[in-house]
């Protein structure tokens, strides 16, 4: 129980900064063009892995907890999640809206086709020696940053760029105030959130269909943290098979999942596209209907599991469902301006590392339940998995399917968009 404290405490830690900062820096994206802000999450991202590596170097003079404080680096740019976030913008801008869906995927194959081959490469570089990765991993991520500074161009088109300047010079001028004015500081700080908390409420209220659509990507998260070491720890108890046998599941759900990304997606938005003739948003909202239902079927098998086949048909349609993110980004995508998309991208973010923070725990603390009752509620992480997927599959359900995409509206400051109807 110490560890598992331990453990969530170094996740929380690292992983807080980059939650935290990640909306204001798609804000700042939106203003300033995505890739300053690209370079800056490489520069955090590299900066807390040298940090990590100066702790383990120098173990006699920093306690190794000290790693923890890696992820405060992540202040630069907002790590990961906005590295994440911002490279999904940077493929939206340039690719059209009928290819977007398979342009995501493409992108998920291409990370998981990375790790399929590092993984293993860094683990056999550990066992001879663990600096070769780490170094490795340091080169790798300077020459990812003078890559992009060269050769990325910028993606947000010059005329957004020029517009969001000019709105920042005017409310800047706009701001100016007397000498006079400084003693009434507190009161005037007061009174700009209260009035910026009651933009942010009309906001949500005109735009209600799109926050429920994209409110699917936290229980989405959550349902995830199911798999994985979770799923190794399931089929030992329910089945009295070893981690070792456990883990070919977990490989099998891997690679079902990078065909999927890589031919079932494209393949599927290509027939509903062009064969029968879907409307963009609406062959993007049936993709991630079609997912969600694996989702839901394949947990829920899994849960009710008594059987090796049984467990490993309830994998495979779990795992072919689990590309559900790339049609739901795609719907958001098409409900919102281009302007306001980086804003956008790190809100998914923000909801897919809140999800990932509150599964550990959560699952953790079902298995343990189950384990004391017994029986079918050895299970009881994937019932609460197949009910955070199916609150997903009803959430994305909401987006229009065809006609006019409801735009997110103005919030008052001249910066919105104007609606329209589905």
């Amino acid at each position: 129980m110490k560890g598992r404290v331990q453990k969530l405490a170094s996740g929380a830690l690292t992983e807080l900064p980059a939650i935290i900062l990640a909306v204001p820096y798609g804000a700042l994206a939106d203003r300033i063009g995505r890739k300053s802000v690209f370079l800056l999450a490489i520069v955090g991202i590299g900066m807390n892995d040298l940090w990590m590596r100066m702790v383990l170097w120098f173990s006699t003079v920093f306690p190794i907890r000290a790693v923890w404080f890696g992820g405060l680096w992540q202040i630069i740019g907002a790590g990961a999640a906005s590295l994440s976030s911002i490279s999904h913008v940077m493929v939206a801008d340039v690719c059209p809206s009928d290819q977007r869906t398979i342009a995501f995927s493409q992108l998920q194959s291409a990370i998981m086709i990375a790790q399929f081959i590092f993984v293993p490469v860094g683990g056999t570089l550990v066992s001879i020696n663990p600096w070769i990765p780490m170094v490795i991993s340091s080169v790798v991520t300077a020459l990812g940053f003078l890559g992009a500074l060269i050769f990325l161009p910028e993606t947000m088109p010059s005329a957004e760029r020029d517009s969001s300047s000019t709105s920042v010079t005017d409310n800047h001028h706009g701001d100016q105030t007397s000498p006079t004015g400084t003693k009434h500081g507190f009161q005037i700080r007061w009174t700009n959130l209260a009035a910026g908390s009651a933009a942010m409420m009309k906001w949500i209220k005109q735009n209600s269909r799109l926050v429920v659509v994209l409110v699917c990507f936290f229980p989405w998260s959550i349902g995830q943290q199911a798999s994985g070491t979770l799923l190794l720890q399931y089929a030992s108890k329910r089945l009295n098979w070893s981690l070792g046998k456990a883990s070919y599941l977990v490989s099998l759900g891997a690679g079902i999942n990078l065909i999927v990304h890589a031919v079932g997606i494209p393949a599927l938005s290509t027939v509903l596209l062009w064969r029968l003739k879907l409307h963009e948003i609406a062959k993007d909202k049936r993709i991630a209907q079609i997912s969600g239902i694996f989702l839901v079927l394949g947990t829920s098998i899994i849960f009710t599991a008594g059987s090796w086949t049984i467990l490993v048909l309830g994998q495979v349609v779990y795992s072919m469902g689990l590309a559900f993110s790339v049609p739901a980004r795609s719907i958001v995508t098409s409900m919102v301006e281009k302007r306001h998309l980086a804003a956008l991208y790190t809100t998914i973010s923000v909801l897919l590392y809140g999800g990932m923070l509150t599964g550990g725990p959560l699952f953790a603390g079902a298995f343990g339940w189950g384990l004391r009752l017994g029986g079918l509620w050895i299970g009881m992480p994937y019932l609460i998995s197949c009910g955070c997927f199916a609150l997903a599959l009803l959430a994305v359900s909401t987006a229009p399917a065809a006609g006019k995409i409801p735009r997110a509206v103005d919030n008052g400051d001249g910066d919105g968009v104007d609606s329209s109807d589905p």
